[in-house]
């Protein structure tokens, strides 16, 4: 297994699915939530081309656009933006994740930070999308995350991982706590809850 990564989630039926089938889901790439997603820049004589792959498709630019699938993970559980942005405003939970060490068809990338498109030159393909999803702007920075990426309709889980801990917001609820507890019981799966870390806006956990 590798190192812990985090997935922040609702307490909700995918969630759920995470901690009974230990695995992850990847998502359709054009659902994910900036718009500016796998944008590439690809300079031709006259002219230069700001566009996404499905955009670069259109223009006739791109002969396969395969089924691109991705999954986020963040390298940290403390950041109040990870909390309030993808698990229900500090009232989901942070899932630790340890990958398998064999991750056969599925590409790991850490994502890189600046505020420039990456520059592709024709014929674009696979490896032209993977570079652009391996950029976001700046502004991102502090999600720290490493995105799973497959191709492909049939790639749509993960198999196989461990899950190492559950962090539960400032405002989960206790039903949702205890209802938590109760799917991971008997297992060696650690349980906290973050808290005010005193005289700042920083978080802390207490083990539950």
């Amino acid at each position: 297994m590798s190192e812990n990564l985090y997935k922040f989630r609702a307490i909700d039926k995918y969630a759920i699915d995470i901690l009974m089938r230990r695995r992850l889901f990847l998502s359709d790439w054009e659902n994910l939530n900036d718009p500016h997603e796998a944008k590439m820049l690809v300079t031709m004589p006259g002219i230069n081309f700001h566009m996404n792959p499905k955009r670069l498709k259109e223009k006739g630019l791109l002969d396969d656009l395969p089924v691109t699938r991705v999954c986020s993970l963040a390298a940290t559980w403390w950041s109040n933006l990870l909390w309030t942005h993808y698990a229900e405003e500090q009232r989901g939970i942070a899932i630790g994740i340890a990958l398998p060490g064999e991750l056969s068809d599925i590409q790991k990338i850490k994502i890189k930070y600046d505020d420039e498109i990456p520059q592709e030159s024709l014929p674009l393909g696979r490896e032209s999308i993977i570079r652009a999803l391996g950029h976001k702007s700046s502004e991102w920075k502090y999600e720290e995350e490493t995105r799973l990426v497959s191709f492909g309709n049939d790639r749509r889980y993960v198999e196989g991982v461990e899950i190492t801990d559950v962090i539960f917001g400032l405002r989960a609820s206790q039903t949702d706590i205890e209802l938590v507890k109760e799917l991971v019981k008997n297992s060696s799966i650690k349980l906290s809850q973050t808290c005010h870390k005193p005289g700042t806006y920083k978080l802390n956990r207490a083990e539950l």
